[in-house]
């Protein structure tokens, strides 16, 4: 009697373990799939982000252009001016891929490159108080930011030598 009771409990027990690795194999599906679908909306993202990256930086570049050839801005600052906006969609691939810190895209780049170094783009950084915040924020948005003013300063700079 107490043999039956005992292997009664036994196959309930185990039932009972069969049912829950039952659900939790639904479960994982469950969260298997939403995951799936987050990933696809995130690689989504990234490219959209890529994409919005290539026309900013388009739109920056053409600004640029614009101005004339002689302005107040040493030929290395225009440079460093020209390389951050050039920069833009590889800067946002690295941070929105592999959450790479938009400074150190930039020293891989320069390291790669050999056209300038990265102390140059500090010493710039730092000579203009209002990218150096931006800079030091080293974020996607204020190295967006900083693409911005850092364009507005060259237009800027411009304007005050064709015053003058």
């Amino acid at each position: 009697m107490i043999w039956v009771l005992f292997v009664c409990i036994l196959v309930l027990g185990f039932l009972y373990c069969l049912w829950q690795m039952d659900m939790t194999s639904k479960s994982y599906k469950k969260l298997k799939r939403r995951l799936n679908q987050c990933e696809q909306e995130l690689l989504r993202f990234e490219q959209s982000a890529f994409q919005l990256a290539e026309l900013q930086k388009t739109a920056f570049e053409q600004r640029l252009a614009t101005l004339p050839d002689d302005s107040r801005l040493a030929p290395t600052e225009q440079k460093i001016i020209q390389v951050l906006c050039q920069l833009l969609p590889q800067i946002t691939k690295d941070f929105c891929g592999k959450g790479i810190s938009p400074q150190q895209s930039v020293k891989n780049f320069l390291s790669q490159s050999k056209t300038q170094t990265f102390a140059q783009f500090e010493l710039f950084m730092a000579k203009h108080s209002r990218l150096s915040t931006l800079w030091r924020n080293n974020t996607l948005m204020s190295y967006l930011q900083l693409c911005s003013m850092a364009v507005l300063l060259a237009e800027e700079t411009q304007a005050q030598l064709s015053l003058a």
